[in-house]
C-alpha cells in the first residue's frame, strides 16, 4: 500500500484506472473502470503443466456459467480490439478472430499435429489430456498398456541420435555442432550425432560471452548483496514464502482454505529468538529501512538462524468480506455466492499482517525483477505503543532504495564497484585475452 497504492491514488500519475479482475482485490478497489473477468472454473483455457515426464498437453473447462456481468478476459480484449480496429486495417482484429473461449481453444488445438488428428479440441473436451499413454494402476502408481505392461517415461532424451534423414544436408562444425536450414539440430560427440539440448546451439552453455558485453563474467559466479555485506549483528534477513495451501493471494477468499491457514506468523529460529527473549505468539516489531510492521513469532528449528520468514497472501484490506474478516458488512451486489451460511461459521479472528510494506522496492540488476529474499530487517519485542496488525511504509524510502539498486545494474555507477575485476572487459573480443572474475 505504501507503493503501489499511493501510485494508483495519484491522478497525475494515472489519471484513468482500469482493471481487469475476478476478485474486488485491493488494486481493483481503486480503480476507475472494473471489468469483471472470471474465476478459473469459469473459463476456458489451456493447461499443458511441465509436472510429467511424459509431455502432454490440457484444457481446463468450464464448470459453471460465468455469474453476473463477468466474462473471459480474452473475450473482453476480443471486444476492446474489435472496437480499435473494426475493420481490420490496424492489424489487429485478424488475430482476434474467435466466437468466445471455447472457439479460441479450437482455434489453439485444433492445428496442433498429432492432436488434430486425434480429434482436435474435441478430443480434449472428453478425455481432458493428450496424448494418453495408458492406464493409471491406482496400486502402484503406474502407467500401463493394455496389457498390464508398464509404459516407461523416456529418459536422456538429449542422447537420441539423429537419423540419416535427419542428417541429409546437414552440416557440422568445428564444435559439434549440427546445423540444417541455418537452425542447430543436433551435435556431434564421440563420432554420434545426437539430439543435443533444447537450446539455440544444441549444448549447455556453462559459460555465455555475450553476458561480457554488458560487465558480467560469463561464467557463473556468486556476489553477495551489497546490503548484506554491512549487517549488524542485531540484523536479520527477512524472506517471503507462500503456505502449500494457499495461492499467493488469490484463495483468501476461499473458506475451506481460511480454516487451514488463515494468518501468518514470522517464522524464526529457536537460538535467535531466544535471544531476543521472544516466544511463539508473542507480538514482534520487525522494521526494515522502508518501514515496520507489527506480528507475532513463530519460533521453529526450521529456519536459518539468521533469517525470519513470513508468508505472503494475508493481511487484506480488501478482498472481500471473508479475506478482510468484515464478516458483518453488507453483501456487495458483485460479491456472488457470498451469503454462504457457512460465513457464520467463521471461529477466528486473526486476517494476518501483510509484508509487502517493509520489503524495499528493489530491482535485481540483472533480471529486472523485485527481490523477495534480501530485506534486512531488526527484530525486537513490540513496543507499549505497538498492536498487531499496524504496518507502515514510506514511499519516498521505497523509491530512494529502487533508485539504488538501479545503480548495480550494468547501466549505473556502481556497477563496477561490485564487480571491480570487470573492468578491462570491453566487449565480446576481451573475453579472449582475460578468463574469470566478477559476476551475477
Amino acid at each position: 500500500m505504501a507503493v503501489w497504492g499511493k501510485l494508483y491514488k495519484d491522478e497525475k500519475l494515472i489519471p484513468y484506472l482500469v482493471s481487469m479482475s475476478p476478485f474486488m482485490g485491493e488494486e481493483t478497489a481503486l480503480a476507475d473502470l472494473i471489468l469483471p473477468d472470471c474465476p478459473y472454473l469459469e473459463r476456458w483455457e489451456p493447461e499443458s503443466m511441465p509436472n510429467s515426464l511424459w509431455p502432454w498437453l490440457g484444457i481446463r473447462q468450464p464448470v459453471h456459467k460465468s455469474l453476473g456481468e463477468s466474462r473471459e478476459n480474452r473475450i473482453m480484449m476480443r471486444d476492446i480490439i474489435w472496437k480499435l480496429d473494426p475493420d481490420g486495417k490496424r492489424g489487429m482484429k485478424q488475430f482476434w478472430n474467435f466466437k468466445d473461449g471455447e472457439d479460441y481453444m479450437r482455434h489453439h488445438f485444433d492445428n496442433v499435429p498429432g492432436l488434430k488428428e486425434a480429434g482436435g479440441l474435441d478430443f480434449l473436451k472428453k478425455h481432458g489430456v493428450w496424448p494418453i499413454y495408458g492406464k493409471l494402476n491406482p496400486k502402484t502408481g503406474k502407467v500401463s498398456d493394455k496389457t498390464g505392461r508398464e509404459i516407461k517415461a523416456e529418459y536422456n532424451m538429449y542422447k537420441k541420435e539423429l537419423s540419416a534423414a535427419d542428417m541429409a544436408g546437414a552440416a557440422v562444425a568445428k564444435d559439434g555442432v549440427i546445423s540444417k536450414n541455418g537452425k542447430a539440430i543436433g551435435v556431434k560427440r564421440n563420432g554420434k550425432n545426437y539430439v543435443g539440448f533444447p537450446t539455440g546451439n544444441r549444448i549447455i552453455n556453462v559459460r555465455v560471452d555475450k553476458w561480457a558485453e554488458y560487465g558480467f563474467n560469463p561464467m557463473p559466479t556468486f556476489k553477495r548483496i551489497p546490503w548484506h555485506e554491512t549487517m549488524k549483528e542485531d540484523e536479520l534477513v527477512m524472506v517471503t514464502f507462500k503456505l502449500n495451501v494457499m495461492k499467493q493471494s488469490r484463495t483468501a477468499a476461499v473458506k475451506w482454505l481460511a480454516e487451514i491457514a488463515h494468518s501468518n506468523p514470522m517464522w524464526i529460529g529457536t537460538s535467535t529468538a531466544a535471544k531476543i527473549g521472544i516466544k511463539t505468539g508473542d507480538l514482534v516489531r520487525v522494521e526494515s529501512r522502508v518501514g515496520h510492521l507489527v506480528t507475532k513469532a513463530y519460533v521453529t528449528e526450521g529456519i536459518h538462524p539468521k533469517t525470519v520468514a513470513i508468508p505472503t497472501g494475508f493481511g487484506h484490506w480488501e478482498y472481500g468480506r471473508l479475506a478482510t474478516l468484515k464478516l458483518k458488512e453488507k453483501k456487495g451486489d458483485a460479491n456472488h455466492g457470498q451469503d454462504d451460511p457457512d460465513l457464520n461459521n467463521v471461529w477466528w479472528d486473526d486476517k494476518g499482517v501483510h509484508p509487502n510494506n517493509i520489503i524495499p522496492v528493489v530491482a535485481d540488476p540483472i533480471g529486472g525483477s523485485q527481490g523477495w529474499y534480501d530485506t534486512v530487517v531488526k527484530v525486537t519485542k513490540a513496543g507499549p505503543n505497538d498492536k498487531y496488525g499496524d504496518s507502515q511504509g514510506d514511499w519516498d524510502k521505497h523509491y530512494a532504495a529502487y533508485k539504488e539498486t538501479l545503480r548495480y545494474a550494468y547501466t549505473g555507477d556502481l556497477h563496477r564497484k561490485m564487480h571491480p575485476e570487470m573492468a578491462s572487459w570491453a566487449g565480446p573480443d576481451s573475453v579472449k585475452h582475460k578468463e574469470g572474475g566478477g559476476g551475477h
